[in-house]
């Protein structure tokens, strides 16, 4: 299935700055979303480049930091610091 024009603009530009960030870093890694209230659900855009162990590393840190960043705000609202 075809994206329509509006779908590859935007995939373009996530495309257009996946490269212009590898210009100056090894990998480069973007989710962009973006909610279509005419469908009612939210269409999603990503591209990447660079070394796929690295960009996948990488993200898998950015969710354990961000799944203890949650464990602490429930720490600290039961008095456990």
């Amino acid at each position: 299935m075809e994206g329509s024009e509006r779908d590859k603009e935007l995939m373009g530009m996530v495309e257009e700055a996946v490269k212009g960030l590898r210009r100056h870093f090894d990998t480069v890694q973007i989710f962009a979303t973006l909610y279509d209230e005419g469908a009612g659900e939210t269409e999603e855009y990503e591209s990447g480049g660079g070394n796929s162990a690295a960009r996948s590393g990488q993200v898998m840190m950015w969710l354990d930091r961000l799944m203890e960043d949650g464990r602490e705000v429930v720490r600290r609202r039961r008095g456990e610091e």
